[in-house]
C-alpha cells in the first residue's frame, strides 16, 4: 500500500477477467484473492481491519477534553473503499443487483460468501460423490487411484 500526501493508494490492478456469476464463485474467487492478499488488504475481507473510530477525544492544555476527526478513519476509509470498489466491478450486473447497498468491504465480502458457501459445498459434495462412483473398467476410482499411485511410486524408483 502506497501513501503519498497522505492519500491511501493501493496498487490492486484490474479486477478479475471472469466476472462473478453463479456457478464460478470459486474461479472469481482464486482469481481475485492473490491481487488483494498482494495488497495486504485481507484484513477488511475479514473484518480484522475494522474502521477505526470516526471522531476522538483530544486532551486540551487545560485539561479539558473535545471531539475530534480520527486522523486514521480518513486513511482506512480510502482503502476500503478502493478495495470495495474494486470487488464491485468484479460483479456481472445480477450479482450486483444482489449486494447494492453494501458500503464496505466487509458487509460485501460478508453477502458474497453468504450468497456462494453453501452453492460451492454443495458441488465440493457433487463431485466426490462423482468421483467415488467413478469406475475404469471393473476396478472403483479408490482401487484404480491406488493401482496408479503404486505403478507411480514404482516408476520413480526404477528411474532413479
Amino acid at each position: 500500500m502506497a501513501s503519498t500526501s497522505g492519500a491511501v493508494v493501493l496498487n490492486l490492478g484490474a479486477p478479475p477477467t471472469e466476472k462473478l456469476i453463479r456457478g464460478n464463485y470459486l474461479l472469481w474467487k482464486a482469481q481475485g484473492m492473490p491481487a488483494l492478499r498482494g495488497a495486504q488488504v485481507t484484513g477488511l475481507l475479514d473484518g480484522s481491519d475494522a474502521a477505526p473510530p470516526k471522531t476522538v477525544e483530544i486532551a486540551q492544555a487545560d485539561k479539558t477534553t473535545t471531539t475530534g476527526t480520527n486522523p486514521l478513519y480518513g486513511p482506512w476509509l480510502a482503502k476500503d473503499q478502493q478495495v470495495l470498489s474494486y470487488l464491485l466491478n468484479s460483479l456481472l450486473q445480477e450479482i450486483l443487483a444482489q449486494v447494492i447497498g453494501k458500503d464496505n468491504t466487509f458487509d460485501l465480502w460478508t453477502a458474497l460468501t453468504t450468497l456462494f458457501a453453501s452453492q460451492s459445498q454443495s458441488r465440493i459434495i457433487n463431485l466426490r460423490i462423482a468421483i467415488a462412483n467413478t469406475k475404469k473398467g471393473n476396478m472403483t476410482s479408490n482401487v484404480f487411484i491406488a493401482k496408479r499411485a503404486s505403478a507411480m511410486s514404482w516408476l520413480r524408483l526404477v528411474v532413479r
